[in-house]
């Protein structure tokens, strides 16, 4: 599976990858929400994993417009602000991965669709 990855964390953009590797996935990894809308626009990947605070562009609002662009595309959120979380649940994203998160419920986000 292509995933697309939003991710400002330097750090965590390395680990998600690495992650993302190990689960057999390609991961295409870029570092905003203006970017990852780019890049989708580019080509829809088959999953998107984002995180929700980014700078210019959040992972809320490049999440909602992908879904209104590529309907049926797989969003993943994830967020370590548990209001954050609350706040994409109530936006309708159902799959939201609170940081840190396990190799297991990375994978268990992509395979629920």
């Amino acid at each position: 599976m292509r995933v697309l990855v939003a991710e400002d964390d330097p750090d965590l953009r390395l680990m998600v990858g690495r992650m993302l590797s190990r689960l057999g996935h390609d991961a295409e990894i870029v570092a905003d929400g203006e970017a990852l809308l780019r890049r989708a626009a580019d080509g829809p990947p088959d999953a998107v994993l984002s995180d929700i605070g980014m700078p210019w562009c959040d992972g809320l609002r490049a999440g909602a417009r992908l879904r209104r662009e590529l309907p049926g595309l797989r969003v993943v959120l994830m967020t370590g602000d548990s209001s954050l979380a609350e706040e994409a649940r109530r936006a309708g994203f159902t799959r939201v991965l609170s940081k840190p998160f396990s190799l297991e419920e990375l994978e268990g986000a992509l395979s629920s669709f």
